[in-house]
């Protein structure tokens, strides 16, 4: 994670009742020594299931339902938010076909 850069994410509620167009939260991450520590969180160490998003922001909702049909064929359950960071946007290009996403995703394999 970059200091500075914005990061959005869906509930996992949200994500497990496919709805993939209301975000949670939005977080911007700030340097450690910004006097901010009580309000720190960390992201625990998990799997996580990841895509890379190229191309407009509206083709994320297809990358979510993409995500949510491949868990369930391979046994996995959706343990958390998801975390959402642009890594090419509106900085960098004005073509939307350019921007790069990327979403990661906690999982945890059925044990049934």
């Amino acid at each position: 994670m970059i200091e500075g850069q914005i990061y959005t994410s869906l509930a996992k509620e949200n994500m497990q009742n496919k709805v993939f167009d209301k975000f949670t939260y939005f977080n911007e991450i700030v340097s450690f020594d910004s006097g901010n520590q009580d309000e720190l969180i960390v992201i625990p160490e998990n799997d996580y299931v990841w895509v890379v998003c190229i191309g407009q922001y509206d083709n994320i909702k297809t990358q979510y339902q993409l995500i949510t049909k491949w868990k369930e064929n391979h046994g996995y359950n959706i343990i958390g938010d998801s975390i959402e960071k642009n890594i090419v946007d509106y900085d960098f290009f004005d073509s939307e076909n350019e921007y790069i996403s990327e979403i990661q995703i906690p999982i945890v394999k059925n044990t049934y």
